[in-house]
């Protein structure tokens, strides 16, 4: 069987030959038989589609949970930096925060997207921090890392940004590009490593076997980026970053989205909206 999941949408389609169910994360005890029509009303406008190939449903449903919660956790981190939104209401999104993060795969996603690009002027870092608790210690560590890494995540970021679009293909080859790079956490490790100074090698080697490695000219695209980092690069012209790193939902949050019915305390999942944000 092989299938496909979405976070976004709360959706896992099933395909086992010819017969095509989805299963969903707010009741993943019931198959539900489906016809290729109703794929679009499932995933609607989701952009962050895996698909997995020789699995059982018991797998699935366990990569469904954990899609669903790392998408939730992204919520909830942007939750907290929004200004625009209520002191308690920022506190309740740093305590569910703070119970999700202690899982790897969870707090390794949210530092993947939120590495991939400067915070914006209207996200809060220093409210999100007074946002914090004492039962909130590890939010608050992960903000303070956010917040100290804010230069090397923009340089890491206009490097990007200088790599020839013929790298890629085309602008559209060039957005999947992104996509996936950020997924997989291309731009949260080479941030790490340009902070610690680590070895340019090992990053290469711990993205062999990653999904950009099924992208169209991953090595070129990859030795390009890795030279706009290089020392000799300093004195090159600075430009601000023009794609943005976009999430799912209706209210725009600097170069992020988040849900706009998203509140703490809430799990509601169901289609990804049909109208998706625009991107630059």
């Amino acid at each position: 069987m092989n299938a496909m999941i979405s976070g976004q949408a709360g959706v896992a389609l099933l395909i086992d030959g010819m017969e095509l169910s989805s299963l969903h994360a707010d009741r993943m005890e019931e198959v539900v038989s489906r016809q290729p029509a109703e794929i679009p009303y499932l995933l609607g406008d989701a952009r962050d589609l895996q698909f997995l190939e020789g699995v059982e449903v018991a797998e699935v449903g366990c990569r469904l949970d954990l899609a669903t919660t790392q998408m939730d956790a992204l919520h909830l981190a942007l939750i907290l930096l929004d200004p625009t939104l209520a002191e308690d209401t920022r506190r309740t999104a740093a305590e569910e925060l703070e119970e999700v993060l202690v899982i790897p795969e969870v707090s390794g996603f949210v530092a993947a997207v939120l590495y991939a690009h400067p915070i914006p002027r209207d996200g809060d870092l220093i409210g999100a921090e007074l946002s914090c608790t004492a039962r909130t210690d590890r939010v608050r560590r992960f903000l303070q890392n956010l917040t100290g890494l804010q230069s090397t995540i923009a340089e890491v970021r206009m490097a990007w940004e200088q790599i020839p679009t013929a790298a890629f293909g085309t602008e559209t080859d060039r957005a999947c590009a992104l996509s996936v790079a950020v997924r997989e956490g291309l731009f949260r490790d080479l941030v790490r490593l340009r902070k610690e100074h680590a070895s340019r090698a090992e990053f290469r080697r711990n993205h062999r076997g990653s999904d950009f490695s099924r992208v169209g000219n991953h090595g070129k695209i990859l030795d390009a980026w890795l030279s706009y980092l290089s020392p000799d690069r300093g004195s090159r012209a600075r430009q601000k970053p023009r794609a943005r790193v976009i999430v799912h939902g209706q209210r725009q949050i600097g170069g992020w989205v988040r849900e706009e019915d998203r509140r703490p305390g809430s799990r509601q999942r169901g289609p990804a909206k049909s109208r998706g944000p625009s991107e630059d």
